[in-house]
């Protein structure tokens, strides 16, 4: 799959998403593509601005727009997804 059905991410989960966000928090999804075993991160205000644009009638987040919004989360040694890396870089 090349892209991530928004149906996926429920009303009350943007919500908690965007409370967060606006006390100063950092809140975001991570997203696994797994025919091309990828992982990425991508923060609630790109998803957001995504859902919210005008211009954009998909019903899904499309991959290219993850990648070019988001950050690739790689997998260690001991097969753990190192997100807080990319967390610590956010902050």
């Amino acid at each position: 799959k090349t892209s991530f059905p928004l149906k996926n991410i429920h009303e009350h989960q943007l919500t908690h998403m965007k409370e967060c966000t606006d006390q100063g928090g950092i809140s975001f999804v991570i997203f696994y593509f797994s025919t091309l075993k990828k992982y990425y991160l991508l923060e609630y205000p790109k998803i957001d601005e995504y859902i919210k644009d005008v211009r954009s009638k998909r019903q899904s987040i499309p991959l290219s727009y993850i990648q070019e919004n988001g950050y690739q989360i790689q997998l260690s040694l001991q097969m753990t997804l190192n997100y807080l890396d990319v967390v610590d870089d956010l902050l």
